[in-house]
């Protein structure tokens, strides 16, 4: 696929004209250094650069159940780890960049509505890689009493107040609540003011049985300085075209597999692989599924 990086370049070009206007220290200025290499998604011609895959790290929530061959040992139930391996601890200071809706179904062996369900992912929370349109879609339909296969989520990407760490949070099931008070809190702009994520241990029943589980929360801090909003407005500029370059290869990637089936026996099961931000695991595993227990 031949894809055009001028606008990524141009975005990258002026987050780093705008590091030379600013009072920023040695460390700030690594930071940000860094950040904007996580986000290049790889030189022209390269496979990671045409999909704009990068490698941004995606935030867990430890539950009691939680085992992914990635949680550090010493991770708190309740407790803020990384998809890369970090532990963060229980609660996180961060600063909203950018954000968007997305879907998934994740088919439940053990859930009997599930049977004969395919995994399908959508990247614009309006087409999806298995079952097409999301709102024609009878899998995402809500039926009261309990969750639909497929969940939506607010996608977010942050960054820690300290200009640490770029991560990614899906706020799916249990913890959608925290994402939609960060997105009717963080105004005028998305990165206008600074969050702590923490969480919480709530309690449902479900089939009869109380389960205990812990739900991520949000609260306001207060409003960014000055120069850092400035970086943020820049960064986001970044993320938006890195967000573009992988919009634009799924659609070639969903007009593929649409000639694909086409040529493919009713029998016949072709692979998926979602091109998208390359990240480690399962990002549903953290939030409880309540059955539309809440």
């Amino acid at each position: 696929m031949s894809t055009d990086l001028t606008k990524f370049a141009d975005a990258s070009v002026a987050l780093t004209e705008t590091m030379t206007n600013l009072s920023l220290t040695d460390e700030q200025e690594a930071a940000v250094l860094n950040l904007l290499d996580l986000l290049t998604p790889g030189s022209e011609g390269d496979e990671d650069a045409a999909s704009g895959r990068v490698s941004v790290s995606y935030l867990k929530l430890r539950q009691a159940t939680t085992n992914v061959e990635y949680m550090p040992e010493d991770t708190p139930i309740g407790g803020f780890f990384t998809s890369m391996g970090e532990n963060l601890g229980e609660e996180l200071h961060v600063i909203p960049l950018y954000k968007h809706t997305v879907a998934s179904l994740f088919p439940d062996e053990e859930k009997p509505e599930h049977e004969g369900l395919e995994r399908c992912n959508s990247l614009d929370g309006k087409t999806g890689s298995t079952y097409g349109e999301c709102k024609t879609c009878p899998h995402g339909r809500y039926v009261p009493g309990q969750n639909s296969p497929c969940n939506r989520a607010i996608r977010m990407y942050v960054v820690t107040t300290d200009l640490g760490f770029l991560i990614r949070i899906d706020f799916y099931r249990t913890n959608r609540r925290a994402g939609k008070l960060m997105q009717q809190l963080a105004r005028p702009k998305l990165w206008s003011k600074s969050f702590k994520l923490f969480s919480t241990q709530e309690e449902a029943t479900i089939g009869g049985k109380k389960v205990r589980y812990h739900a991520m929360k949000a609260s306001v801090e207060g409003p960014v300085d000055a120069q850092t909003a400035e970086i943020c407005a820049n960064l986001m500029k970044v993320i938006r075209e890195v967000r573009l370059l992988e919009l634009a290869s799924n659609e070639e990637y969903l007009a593929s597999r649409a000639s694909e089936e086409s040529q493919t026996p009713s029998n016949g099961k072709p692979a998926i692989d979602v091109p998208g931000t390359t990240v480690v695991g399962d990002s549903e595993d953290d939030a409880l599924d309540l059955g539309g227990a809440l």
